[in-house]
């Protein structure tokens, strides 16, 4: 969501949109950089913060990376998600990016669970 915000924000102030896209992508490393010394915190990153190796080595350092595993028929395109402005690019983006998202979990959840179930396999994985 963060990288949403910032990447609309950027474009309001008059940013072009593939520029504040990746400015974004920027913005949200140096975030996470400084989350995951914290300990303690959920951090919830957007779906190409683990494509980005330094990303995932910096989750690491503070907890466990989960990979909710939901198709794209279980997700609604919109358009303020530039890369998931449609059912068929929603495909493509699962398509590419899935098994960097399943090599970068230590644990995945089943994407079909209702909201509670996905929360109590993840509070059960912590014990």
């Amino acid at each position: 969501e963060k990288h949403t915000v910032l990447s609309k924000f950027l474009v309001t102030i008059g940013v072009d949109e593939a520029t504040a896209i990746e400015d974004a992508c920027k913005m949200e490393h140096d975030i996470i950089e400084e989350l995951s010394r914290e300990h303690g915190c959920i951090i919830a990153t957007g779906g190409g913060a683990v494509l980005d190796y330094s990303n995932i080595h910096n989750l690491r350092r503070s907890g466990r990376i989960y990979f909710i595993d939901k198709t794209p028929a279980q997700l609604i395109p919109t358009d303020d998600r530039p890369l998931s402005r449609s059912m068929d690019a929603l495909e493509k983006l699962y398509a590419t990016r899935r098994q960097a998202y399943l090599k970068a979990a230590e644990i995945t959840i089943d994407g079909s669970l209702s909201f509670e179930d996905a929360a109590s396999e993840i509070l059960k994985s912590l014990c």
